[in-house]
Formats: C-alpha cells, structure tokens, sequence
C-alpha cells in the first residue's frame, strides 16, 4: 500500500462492517483504490481501481476510503434495496447500551460523495431517497422496503417504548396500531440468551396491548405476500 492508496469497494465496507449479502462478504478478492492513475495497483488477488474524487480515512490502524464514498462505489456492485441497507447502516447512530454513538456519516454526505456521470450514481441516488435512520441491521432494511413499497406507512426504526420501568427498542413500529415487528434471525434461534430475551419482550408488549409480528429471513426474502397478509391481520386486530 502506497501513499496514494486506500482499500475501497467491499473490502472497505467489510473492514468497517458495512453490512453486505453473502456473495461479497465471502468474496476473497481485495479491492484497491488510488488516487494517482499511474499507480492504480495490478497485482494477483487485487481489483485496482482510480479515483481523483475519494478521501481517505484511517480505521484500526489501516487507511479506507471514507464511508460516503464507498456508498458510492458500492452502487455499481449491489442491488437497489442493498445499497438502502448500506446507507441505513451508515447514517444511523450505533447504539451502545442505552448510548448512541456518532453515525459514520450524514445522508447529506452520501450525496455529496456521488461522482457525476460515473458508474452506479443514478442507482446510488436511488437509494438515497430511501435511506433512513434508524435500521439497525441489513435485513431491518429489507423488511421495511417490502413494507412501504406494498403501500405501507413509514414505520418508526428502533424507538424507544416505555413499558413499565424499560424502555425497549421494537425493530419497527406502527404507533397508530401499536403493531410491532420483531425480526429474528438466526442468532436468535442459537443463543439461549438471546432466545430468552426474545420471550420477555413479546410478553412485554402483548401485556403493553401491542401486536407482536415476528418475522423470519425467509418471510422477507421468499414470501413477502404472506407477510403483508400477517401484518394486515394484525392491523385489524388492532382496530
């Protein structure tokens, strides 16, 4: 790595845990931005790119390409509703226990950093449209793009829920029928905390007078329509 180099791409976005679908996280090439067109880097392994518009950043020790301007190159290697999850990710303050932590960038940020007339950028402001604050994982993401574009209001991402003496954070909420929807992934399924945690919120709500959707990779991925149908369900129920 030279002076005028930074790692970029999905190897950047990895490096900061930008999250990504499985083709790129297990993608084993390495990709390399520099500044100067002379030294863009051929080497085996290495997909070397130039730039005269990207800043650099350092990150543990090693120099990235700043966050907005892998939104941006990200543009021409995903689909529309995963570069969405990229740029939530990316604008919205990393909860730490009951602390948020500064985002990695602003969606005005995002904006700025898209190259005009290059590579991905009608795509990349695409997404910007739809980037919001507060998803706190990809599929979060996905979920709430399958919801709205069937119709749906916005749900509110992450807010906090006074129920008795806790606040708890529902993954999204519909306050107006105070249906909650709760995505479980795997990592629900196989921590027994986890797992246990997940019981004492559904109770939590269903006692609070919320209805609980639980939602599943597959429902989102896979059978979208029969989501919707659980979630119509749940609004009537609510009335």
């Amino acid at each position: 790595m030279r002076p005028a180099d930074g790692f970029s791409h999905s190897t950047a976005a990895l490096l900061q845990g930008i999250p990504l679908p499985r083709k790129l996280e297990t993608d084993s090439r390495v990709h390399v931005t520099s500044i100067d067109p002379a030294l863009r880097m051929r080497r085996p392994g290495v997909m070397g790119h130039h730039s005269k518009s990207v800043t650099f950043v350092t990150h543990r020790g090693l120099r990235l390409v700043a966050p907005a301007h892998v939104f941006s190159q990200l543009a021409s290697m995903l689909s529309l509703d995963d570069l969405v999850a990229v740029g939530d990710f990316l604008v919205t303050p990393p909860r730490r226990g009951t602390r948020r932590q500064p985002p990695l960038c602003t969606a005005e940020e995002l904006g700025a950093a898209i190259p005009h007339g290059a590579r991905g950028a009608i795509r990349a402001h695409r997404a910007l449209k739809e980037v919001r604050i507060g998803a706190e994982s990809r599929m979060e993401t996905l979920l709430r793009l399958v919801l709205v574009r069937a119709g749906l209001p916005e749900p509110q991402l992450n807010p906090g829920v006074p129920i008795g003496t806790d606040t708890l954070h529902p993954d999204l909420l519909f306050p107006q029928w105070r249906v909650v929807l709760e995505y479980e992934g795997d990592g629900h399924r196989t921590d027994p905390n986890a797992w246990r945690r997940d019981i004492w919120r559904r109770e939590a709500f269903l006692e609070a007078g919320y209805r609980v959707v639980q939602v599943h990779r597959d429902d989102v991925l896979k059978e979208p329509e029969a989501l919707l149908a659980r979630v119509a369900r749940a609004f009537a129920q609510s009335r």
